[in-house]
């Protein structure tokens, strides 16, 4: 089977692609940067044409809610040319990982949790990090170009782009359309990270000489802005200027509203469109799915338009209400301060290196299983926490069908070893989780909803104890809100049981795709092995026939999948077999709900937020350390002007 990938721009304030053909996307003259490896682009015997350097302005977009297209540009290139967003990753995360690996061997109780040591603060890389990021891919089966060529209507291959630019063109043969959503944390990630797309296209049972053209399915995925650069906020947005909170929700809303308008340009069906996340685009899909308080709530007044989707697959959707406004006011305030800015208007006019390097030490330094940035309550876009939204009926009911899915051991992978050694330890790392924590709720989280049984207990009891917390307060209980706030027709549930069934370990299952016969190929296997490849292909299978019909079940392979309430898919669990088990009540879920209501009540009341700034001499070390081998000179100095800086705060 052959793809045509086409690269599109989705906001810029000079100039935006929006199309290609046979690999060949529009571009405006980006800098020269080799593309990710993880997604390999179609070859093209045509070298990229340069555009003039232009002044993308996007100092005057920092911050801000993205602009649509409003020009294009002719200018084509092979491929070769890519962008991500401005990346940061926690330090946690590589304790994380080596926790997981420890589990995984089964030497958790043989290890002494005060010798993990954390890592030193990470390199700040270069290369392909550029705000110049807000691109999207779409990925067509060769047969459906193929099939839209028969169009009386049709323009030649070798004119493609200008079917964009005069929209002359409407496909008589449409086929449904999946738009991915990266994770990350919403700190790190791009659109191609997870690998190929083309184990969904065998899916699909399509091969381009078939007749089946209908078999078929398009491919989307896009980048969003991530960090401080997609969510630094205020909490009563009392700066004036202030940043807009949950721009890069804004810029994932955009990017669908693009694919609602020009997917039926690619032979993809505008009504046929289903959004597929995990963790942080899990998590996205959530806030989309509840936005601005659903169609017709009182939360959304002015009848604000939301991201248009007709289904919805959510993987592990991993998100705990935002930081109280103390905390995210605090991450605000030290933002500012280590990019050198005394006000968010000088902050938008800083270089773009100085803020990437900020952006990367803020992030870096985030407590364990937190990321510093990321969506919070704004009273419009999120006005009130996902659960209680979804509680209250304050969602848009008109989506046709609900898929998720998560692990079976979601939390252990945030789940701090050295904060799990008796109750007080537990109850400080569950008040990091969950900021603003009434006492009394606390207490019932660490007292009731998970008690330590034995006090004798090992280490491995005490980690499943946090990991099984995690797990429920993270990413279980968001489920299970979602779920029940649809009901069960057209909504299904399902848990990933290979064993880990640690966060994120799903997603090379759903990007699988068996080594080709000709090695030089290059496909995303994931860590899949022979005897787990029957589950990628069935999980592969739930998900293409989810987004063609609606129903994981016209996946042609795989057990029944039940709807939701008559029961659970276990997936891989047993030998790497499935099996479905009654659909019982959650019952820390209720709970959890009121906590977060609580936690919330008072957060746009008026409460006086005390701005603070506290800080370490070793943390502002690494984090001087960390800027000077950037070259950025206007954010270095010694430690006695850091000292002047903290007293003028």
């Amino acid at each position: 089977m052959k793809l045509l990938n086409i690269f599109a721009f989705i906001i810029t304030s000079v100039g935006a692609s929006e199309g290609g053909h046979h690999g060949r996307p529009f571009h405006p003259s980006p800098p020269s940067l080799r593309p990710p490896p993880a997604f390999p682009r179609p070859h093209s015997k045509n070298p990229s044409i340069p555009g003039p350097i232009v002044d993308l302005g996007y100092e005057h977009l920092r911050f801000s809610k993205p602009l649509p297209i409003d020009s294009t540009s002719s200018h084509i290139n092979d491929g070769s040319i890519g962008h991500i967003c401005p990346q940061a990753r926690p330090d946690w995360t590589e304790d994380a990982g080596l926790l997981v690996a420890l589990y995984t061997l089964g030497l958790i109780d043989n290890i002494d949790p005060s010798r993990l040591k954390p890592d030193p603060i990470q390199d700040v890389p270069h290369g392909w990090e550029s705000e110049d990021c807000l691109l999207l891919d779409v990925v067509v089966p060769e047969g459906v170009v193929e099939a839209a060529e028969k169009d009386d209507d049709f323009v030649p291959c070798e004119y493609y782009h200008r079917i964009i630019l005069l929209n002359r063109v409407t496909y008589k043969t449409i086929v449904p359309v999946m738009v991915w959503i990266h994770g990350g944390g919403f700190t790190f990630g791009h659109k191609n990270q997870a690998g190929s797309p083309y184990g969904f296209f065998n899916a699909s049972t399509f091969t381009s000489d078939s007749v089946a053209i209908h078999d078929s399915i398009i491919f989307v995925t896009l980048n969003y802005r991530l960090g401080a650069f997609g969510f630094l906020s205020t909490p009563d947005n009392s700066t004036d200027p202030h940043p807009t909170p949950n721009a890069g929700l804004y810029d994932q809303a955009l990017a669908l509203n693009w694919v609602s308008q020009h997917i039926s340009k690619f032979g993809g069906d505008p009504d046929r469109v289903t959004v597929i996340g995990e963790s942080a685009g899990a998590s996205s899909i959530l806030h989309h799915i509840t936005s601005y308080g659903g169609s017709s709530s009182s939360l959304n007044p002015d009848s604000l338009p939301r991201a248009p989707l007709q289904r919805a697959i959510l993987q592990s959707p991993a998100f705990s209400p935002a930081a109280d406004a103390d905390t995210e006011l605090e991450a605000f305030d030290d933002f500012l301060f280590v990019a050198r800015a005394d006000t968010f208007e000088e902050l938008k006019n800083k270089p773009e290196e100085v803020l990437i390097s900020a952006n990367k030490i803020l992030v870096s330094k985030s407590p364990y299983a937190q990321f510093t940035f990321g969506p919070t309550l704004d009273t419009i876009f999120i006005p009130k926490p996902v659960s209680v939204l979804l509680r209250d009926g304050n969602f848009w009911d008109d989506i046709d069908g609900i898929m998720v899915a998560h692990n079976s051991l979601e939390g252990l992978l945030f789940t701090d070893i050295k904060a799990v050694e008796n109750d007080n330890t537990f109850a400080t790392f569950i008040r990091k989780s969950l900021p603003g924590l009434k006492d009394e709720d606390l207490e019932y989280i660490v007292k009731d909803l998970y008690p330590l049984e034995d006090e004798n207990a090992g280490v491995l009891d005490k980690l499943l104890r946090g990991a099984n917390a995690t797990s429920e307060l993270s990413t279980i209980c968001n489920a299970v809100y979602l779920l029940d706030a649809f009901g069960a027709e057209g909504s299904y549930k399902c848990v990933f049981g290979v064993e880990p069934g640690v966060h994120g370990q799903d997603v090379g299952f759903s990007f699988y795709q068996k080594p080709p016969s000709n090695p030089t190929d290059i496909y995303n296997t994931g860590k899949v092995l022979p005897s787990t490849e029957i589950v990628a292909q069935t999980l592969q299978a739930y998900i293409v026939g989810f987004v063609k019909e609606g129903d994981p079940n016209r996946g042609l392979i795989g057990p029944d999948f039940p709807v939701y309430k008559d029961g659970i898919l276990i997936l891989g669990s047993k030998k790497n077999g499935s099996m479905i088990v009654p659909e019982g009540e959650l019952q820390n879920a209720d709970s959890i709900t009121s906590i977060f209501s609580d936690i919330f009540k008072t957060r746009n009341e008026g409460k006086k937020v005390e701005r603070h700034v506290e800080w370490k001499s070793d943390w502002m070390g690494n984090s001087e350390k960390a800027f000077a081998n950037t070259g950025v000179s206007d954010i270095t100095g010694k430690e006695s002007e850091i000292e002047e800086k903290e007293e003028l705060r």
